[in-house]
């Protein structure tokens, strides 16, 4: 697909992503503050309910999860295939030579952010096995979660693509929450290829010399993507 030049409303996209950086953080950081025990009353009424419509549900829950991220990580690749030819992926505000990826991965930025605020309710209610990846419990995770969506959110303000990267990362762990192990060689691959993007840009190697957020972002975005 052919590259789209930039419109003044895709700028205003970035720049809206921009100005909402800081109640993004503000929202990343009440998200990571909340304890799991604030939530603790979810888990008591999950035990009131009837058990197997309980189960039921729970996998309901996680099915539709899977099938959203599913559609998410099929949505982003379709929109974003063609950006790593020729050092897109690392010029100047890369985002906005892609329109349809630049819409795809601020959907997908969203719709992460709405959907680690509902886990806070329904993994205790719904007793989802804090083993299952991206359905981890506690502060650690949630320290993860927070510190992803807020690179992604200050990637896509830059017009970074790396947020791609990360959003791929994050819709695959959920997409195959059942099946860990395909999960894990998929995040490794995504790390491996941050790796390499990294060293790519902070090298100077990108189509018309690494831009302001190529040269910043790659640092904080690998360190992201390990935390996924």
């Amino acid at each position: 697909m052919p590259a789209a030049a930039a419109t003044p409303g895709m700028e205003r996209v970035l720049a809206l992503f921009g100005l909402t950086f800081p109640p993004a953080v503000f929202l990343a950081m009440t998200y990571v503050g909340l304890a799991d025990a604030v939530f603790l009353v979810n888990r008591v009424v999950g035990r009131k309910l009837n058990q197997r419509l309980r189960k039921l549900v729970r996998r309901c829950y996680v099915g539709a999860n899977a099938v959203a991220a599913l559609a998410a990580a099929a949505m982003l690749g379709a929109n974003c295939d063609a950006l790593g030819a020729g050092g897109a992926w690392c010029a100047q505000r890369p985002l906005l030579e892609r329109r349809g990826c630049l819409l795809a991965a601020g959907a997908a930025t969203l719709g992460l952010a709405v959907v680690y605020g509902l886990d806070r309710v329904a993994v205790p209610l719904l007793a989802v096995n804090d083993r299952t990846p991206s359905y981890a419990r506690g502060m650690r995770a949630r320290i993860f979660h927070g510190a992803t969506l807020c690179v992604v959110w200050l990637c896509l303000a830059e017009g970074e693509t790396l947020a791609v990267v990360l959003l791929l990362a994050a819709a695959g762990r959920r997409a195959l929450a059942l099946l860990p192990r395909t999960g894990a060689v998929w995040v490794w691959t995504l790390r491996l290829y941050t790796l390499l993007h990294t060293v790519w840009a902070l090298r100077g190697s990108c189509r018309g010399g690494a831009s302001a957020a190529s040269a910043r972002l790659p640092v904080a975005a690998t360190l992201a993507v390990f935390a996924t």
